[in-house]
């Protein structure tokens, strides 16, 4: 059996509006992806502490498909730390573009 890993990819807005977070899941079993997101207001930025609730609602999606295999075989610490990341590299092109120089 061949193992693919899980990849993240950073998802933009169908609109392109700058204001929406998202992440794409891509799975290593079954070519099956999830992503999840949020808008934010105009002034408001992620809070990176959260990225394990981005985690948690795309495995309960798994769980709710019956996807056990995708669940057992993504290494979740990892999927969370790069959703941090994610994250963080959000709040700095949002602040770049509003001009707001300095704050991570």
């Amino acid at each position: 059996m061949t193992y693919t890993p899980a990849k993240l990819a950073l998802a933009d807005s169908l609109d392109s509006d700058p204001d929406v977070f998202g992440v794409i899941l891509f799975l290593p079993h079954g070519g099956k992806a999830k992503s999840t997101g949020e808008r934010m207001g105009k002034e408001e930025y992620i809070d990176p502490n959260n990225a394990k609730q981005y985690a948690v609602k795309i495995v309960d999606s798994l769980l709710k498909d019956g996807d056990n295999d995708n669940v057992r075989d993504t290494n979740w610490a990892s999927v969370v730390a790069g959703i941090q990341k994610f994250m963080i590299d959000w709040n700095r092109a949002k602040r770049d573009r509003q001009g707001i120089v300095g704050a991570a």
